[in-house]
C-alpha cells in the first residue's frame, strides 16, 4: 500500500514537471487538460505543485524506510525475549 501511494505521487510529480515544461516552451497545445474547460496553471501553482510534491514523495520514502527499520528492530527485539 504505502509503495502505492509513492509510485502514485512519482507519477503525479512527473505529470507536474511535463506541465511546467510545455509551458516554459509554450506548447500549450499539448497540455494534459485542454481538452477539458479549465483554466491552464500559471507557472507560479506549478511550481508550488512540484515543491509539494516533491516534498510529500520525501515524507513518504522516510516514513516507508522507519517502517522497515522498525520492523527489523522487532524481529531482533522478539528473538532475544
Amino acid at each position: 500500500k504505502m509503495e502505492e501511494r509513492i509510485n502514485l505521487t512519482r507519477s503525479l510529480l512527473k505529470t507536474s514537471k511535463r506541465e511546467m515544461k510545455l509551458l516554459k516552451e509554450k506548447r500549450l497545445d499539448n497540455w494534459e487538460g485542454k481538452d477539458e474547460k479549465k483554466r491552464m496553471p500559471t507557472m507560479e501553482q506549478l511550481q508550488k505543485r512540484v515543491e509539494s510534491r516533491t516534498k510529500m514523495l520525501e515524507k513518504l520514502e522516510l516514513s516507508r524506510n522507519t517502517k522497515e527499520a522498525l520492523k527489523e528492530v522487532a524481529l531482533g527485539t522478539s528473538k532475544i525475549n
